[in-house]
């Protein structure tokens, strides 16, 4: 694709198969996360290869993994060691995404095509539509709340800014808290409040108030963050600073 295609992407509808390394390192990623592993503690390849019932290949390819995300770091010849993760720079990577998704949110409001928005409309209707669901597994509104901000970021009409999203979905630790599911939208109250202010996020861009779509998108983000740091300080036992705690 040129540089100049504007045309409207999205993320696929149906989920992506992930490759055993894959799923190998995201199931430590989250580990790490929670705070199950130290830092500067090493990962051994044959406890992991034993933990999975693998060889020791595609554990050696999800350690690569782990180290583009820096949650780890390779030494030649003496292994794979974890980085240490605190509480304060998992908050660090929600204040980011505040900003960058608020960023791409105004200009969504202000320079998307008419597929794009009706991909929007879609994404946020079919998120509605789950909250109707009652059930405990938040997978499915994850997988939804991933494919708006998909739409947003690839539709926004910045190269650059839609790359450094990219960049915080795939080479953070921001992938492994998102689709975990288990430090947000747990219940079903928490996933129709997100839902509700999804749907105000969308009114402004059909308003074509992008102040008010970068407003509403940060907050949204912004309480996740508190959700989620709550939760984590929590499963962790660690305490953070609150000063990190940046308002909308």
């Amino acid at each position: 694709m040129s540089v100049t295609d504007s045309r409207p992407r999205s993320a696929p509808r149906t989920p992506v198969v992930r490759t055993l390394p894959e799923q190998i390192a995201d199931d430590l990623s989250e580990a790490i996360a929670r705070g199950d592993f130290s830092g500067g503690e090493r990962l051994l390849e044959q406890a992991i290869s034993e933990r999975y019932g693998v060889s020791r290949g595609p554990v050696r390819e999800a350690l690569r993994m782990l180290s583009q995300r820096g949650l780890a770091i390779l030494y030649p010849r003496r292994g794979a060691f974890v980085v240490e993760v605190s509480l304060g720079s998992l908050i660090d990577l929600f204040n980011v995404r505040a900003v960058l998704m608020g960023i791409a949110a105004r200009y969504f409001a202000a320079m998307a095509t008419d597929e794009a928005r009706a991909m929007l409309d879609s994404a946020v209707a079919e998120m509605q539509a789950d909250c109707e669901l009652d059930r405990e597994d938040p997978a499915r509104f994850i997988q939804i709340v991933t494919r708006i901000g998909h739409v947003l970021s690839r539709n926004c009409g910045s190269i650059s800014l839609s790359r450094l999203i990219e960049f915080q979905n795939e080479n953070s630790p921001w992938r492994t808290l998102w689709r975990s599911g288990r430090i947000e939208f747990q219940s079903r109250a928490r996933r129709i409040a997100v839902a509700g202010d999804y749907a105000a996020m969308n009114g402004a861009v059909h308003r074509q108030d992008g102040a008010a779509a970068e407003a509403k998108m940060r907050g949204i983000i912004l309480v996740s963050r508190d959700h989620s740091a709550a939760a984590l300080a929590k499963s962790r036992g660690e305490t953070f600073d609150p000063r990190r705690m940046a308002d909308a």
